[in-house]
């Protein structure tokens, strides 16, 4: 749900948050939500403020909003370390950190495949395909369908931004990954 790239931002790095963090617009989660049905209830395991959260609570969904870090409205949990156990056997919506989304598909793809968790979607940038160590990955598990952005989401704003608001450059799809769907479909949203 939030852009929080941990371990990528310095302290002092200027016009970048601690940690990356940068919220999810509520467009792209509509976006989704246009195009795709999960379970009554979600996990949001990168809920970072609750920006995908409570667009979902706003779609009727019954939401577990769980981060790393502890917001205040959320239950502070390692998605990629803490031992799992069962604990939400509920499809994921997720903007994962981009320097940690291989991490976050390799332990989604384990608890779906495990038959804990029967779909996920992710927020991603759209050259998350590209890449011979993901190819491999997307062979053997493709996502189901891959809904491609035909605007381009204004992802670069903080929450103290004060400037022009502007669309990014960079493209992003929400890819969506479904126990037993072993073909790809691409739409453009």
């Amino acid at each position: 749900m939030s852009l929080v790239m941990l371990g990528v931002a310095k302290k002092g790095d200027k016009g970048r948050p601690q940690d990356d963090f940068f919220e999810t617009p509520p467009v792209a989660t509509e976006c989704l939500l246009n195009n795709e049905r999960f379970s009554s209830t979600v996990w949001e395991p990168a809920c970072g403020k609750g920006a995908i959260s409570r667009v979902l609570v706003a779609h009727d969904y019954k939401v577990v909003s769980t981060d790393i870090n502890d917001y205040g409205d959320n239950i502070k949990f390692d998605f990629l370390s803490t031992p799992f156990e069962n604990k939400w056997p509920y499809d994921i919506v997720t903007n994962p950190p981009f320097s940690l989304a291989n991490e976050f598909l390799e332990r989604s793809l384990s608890l779906m495949y495990s038959g804990v968790v029967p779909k996920f979607a992710f927020l991603l940038r759209l050259n998350f395909l590209e890449g011979q160590k993901r190819a491999k990955i997307f062979k053997e598990f493709p996502p189901a369908r891959v809904l491609v952005f035909s605007k381009r989401l204004p992802m670069m704003h903080r929450p103290d931004y004060k400037g022009k608001k502007s669309t990014s450059t960079v493209a992003y799809a929400w890819m969506v990954w479904e126990r037993g769907v072993k073909t790809c479909e691409v739409k453009w949203i």
